[in-house]
């Protein structure tokens, strides 16, 4: 591409004409010569990644050095760490919708491989993961911007930070410790391949050498089409920002491009902590990026300081988003944070917009199986219990400040937020809600009414719709399980049905036959085809009562067997080493205790389940009858 000077029509060129060119069609046409391949069919193996050596390391990889690339894999490639260790992986960054609970984040620690994280919530064609396009307000003359997303932001840092080290390491003649990035997702295919491809492209790589490797290796990866288009658009911002003389206008215009162009091949810039899963609290640990310390929110500078720590929040069935929360608080503060922030960047922005009325939250743990929690909620397990198993199973620690237990959190806490029901709001937002491209909101504490005391509840239901020709479904991509939830009112001991359950329910009442049907499907779509008449003990008046098979779970995965859900697929379960707070608990050599046969009341309709919930009601009086037997 020729150089332009700073005159002329071209010197401040708006988004729209350095998007709206015929190349870009061509270039599409290109990423689709070399991959988008259909996946192959099952079983499909996967046994290694694809390795995209960094263009300064072309030389040396042919001569059957690894070191200084990128790797594009999946979850299961993450959680082998025989192989990240042959492929001289240094790091993994998980591209995937959140954290995949059963990854061996210890191990990897252990033998030097840091893992990082960026939430890519969906796999979806308007999913902005490289940079998100905000339309002008009315007086804004200078048209579409288009602005860095954060997980490229991350990506750009952690491979800086690795090719700053590898240059240590060849400075010092130690090839053997010259390191290769592993970007990963669920399936290996579009996440963690458009962020790979877009990372070298910033560090000066041809799109078209990222693809060729990845032909020859990986060609069923970037499927998606709205990737794609993201990455061509991408492209075409680089090489306007590379050419000799470019105004300082246009550099303004794509100012968040221009700064990670710069960042990928400076080491000037000040430094930013990038969250780093099983460092302690306290520990520094700096990657440079072009974000000034003016530039950080006070919740950023917060979690800097250690007095906030990123947690992983999850609704279930839905997305993930990353939540800032005090590093020491009671659980009723937690709760507040993980509701609001719910509120405030999901259910405010619904077509019906709502907030959280009744919710539960339950506590899991990385690198512990994703079915090995415990409620905090009262109404389940006893506060005293709750504490205990938080610190028999996780390690976590609570003391008592102004007569309260204030637990310390750290970054390995995964919490679920279960709602029951919400209430719908009376005015839709402005149009000046917060983003949605995938930044972390500051979490505001403030006292609200008990909403779960309103008379105006509804069920929280939502619908959702795969794309066309979507890799994976979304249980797979949320991986999460249909296996049935309990646990014990006395241990807090975590238990799931012995096979896959998902029940049917009715919008009506009163349609007591449409509460009847159970499906047995796994990660797909469900299947209600005959009554579960051979599941059902009895109904009245108000409930149906079914009879399932609990087991316990454990914290390795040990309970699992071929009748268990498939999630975290390819994942070996995590051995708990003696010493391990999880190794306190209720199993022994990580065998999982006796199984249940048990009973479970459906209520009807949302108000006879809130009142189940009482402690006057028959739950209630349960709990306190194995209290009184315990």
């Amino acid at each position: 591409m020729s150089g332009e000077s700073n005159h002329g029509s071209y010197s401040n060129p708006s988004a729209s004409q350095v998007l709206n060119d015929e190349d870009l069609r061509s270039r599409l046409d290109i990423i689709r010569q070399f991959v988008a391949r259909p996946i192959p069919k099952q079983p499909f193996e996967d046994s290694s990644p694809a390795l995209i050596p960094f263009q300064h390391d072309e030389e040396s990889h042919a001569e059957g050095v690894w070191g200084g690339g990128i790797l594009i894999g999946s979850a299961r490639h993450a959680a082998n760490i025989p192989l990240l260790k042959s492929m001289n992986v240094a790091a993994v960054l998980n591209c995937a919708s959140g954290g995949i609970a059963r990854l061996p984040v210890d191990e990897l620690r252990g033998v030097g491989i840091r893992y990082c994280f960026t939430n890519c919530r969906q796999d979806s064609y308007s999913y902005p993961i490289l940079h998100e396009k905000i339309k002008p307000s009315g007086k804004d003359q200078l048209g579409e911007s288009i602005i860095c997303s954060k997980h490229l932001e991350v990506s750009n840092a952690l491979f800086a930070d690795i090719r700053r080290q590898n240059a240590i390491h060849r400075s010092n003649g130690d090839q053997s410790r010259v390191g290769n990035v592993l970007f990963f997702c669920v399936a290996g295919q579009n996440r963690s391949a458009t962020l790979a491809a877009a990372t070298l492209m910033l560090h000066g790589t041809k799109l078209e050498i990222v693809l060729k490797h990845c032909s020859k290796q990986r060609p069923f990866v970037l499927e998606n089409v709205g990737f794609q288009q993201q990455l061509i658009e991408l492209e075409a911002i680089l090489n306007k920002l590379n050419t000799h003389g470019i105004s300082h206008a246009f550099r303004e215009q794509f100012s968040s491009h221009w700064k990670q162009l710069q960042y990928a091949n400076s080491v000037s810039f000040p430094h930013k902590r990038v969250r780093m899963m099983g460092e302690d609290v306290g520990q520094e640990i700096f990657i440079p990026s072009p974000l000034t310390p003016s530039a950080r929110t006070k919740s950023e500078m917060d979690v800097l300081a250690g007095l906030k720590v990123e947690i992983e929040l999850l609704i279930p069935g839905l997305c993930t988003m990353e939540v800032r929360i005090p590093v020491q608080c009671t659980i009723l503060e937690v709760k507040k944070c993980l509701i609001q922030h719910a509120n405030d960047n999901l259910l405010r922005h619904d077509t019906q917009p709502a907030k959280v009325a009744k919710g539960w939250i339950v506590l899991a743990m990385f690198g512990f199986d994703d079915m090995y929690d415990i409620p905090l909620e009262v109404e389940a397990v006893e506060l005293k219990v709750q504490l205990e198993r938080m610190n028999s199973m996780f390690g976590l620690k609570s003391e008592i400040v102004d007569g309260e237990p204030r637990v310390t959190w750290n970054e390995k806490c995964r919490f679920a937020l279960v709602i029951f029901s919400v209430v719908r709001l009376q005015k839709a937002l402005s149009a000046t809600s917060p983003s949605h491209r995938g930044d972390v909101m500051e979490v505001d504490n403030d006292n609200q009414t008990d909403l779960s005391l309103s008379p105006n509840q509804e069920p929280w239901t939502f619908e959702h719709k795969e794309r066309p020709n979507a890799p994976a479904t979304l249980l797979q991509n949320t991986l999460h399980s249909t296996h049935l939830r309990a646990w014990d009112f006395v241990t807090g001991e975590a238990l799931a049905s012995k096979i896959p359950t998902v029940f049917s329910f009715a919008d009506d009442a009163r349609d007591r036959r449409a509460f009847m049907m159970v499906s047995r499907s796994a990660n797909t779509l469900q299947q209600f085809d005959a009554p579960g008449e051979g599941d059902i003990l009895g109904m009245g008046e108000n409930a149906i009562v079914h009879r399932v098979q609990l087991s316990h779970t454990t914290p390795s995965g040990a309970h699992r067997d071929d009748g268990w859900t498939s999630v975290n697929v390819g994942l070996q379960g995590n051995k708990i080493s003696g010493d391990s707070p999880a190794s306190n608990g209720y199993t022994v050599n990580n065998q999982p205790g006796e199984d249940w046969d048990a009973a479970v009341k459906r209520p009807f309709s949302l108000s006879k389940m809130l009142v189940f919930l009482h402690n006057s009601s028959e739950a209630g009086l349960a709990k306190r009858l194995r209290l009184a037997n315990a």
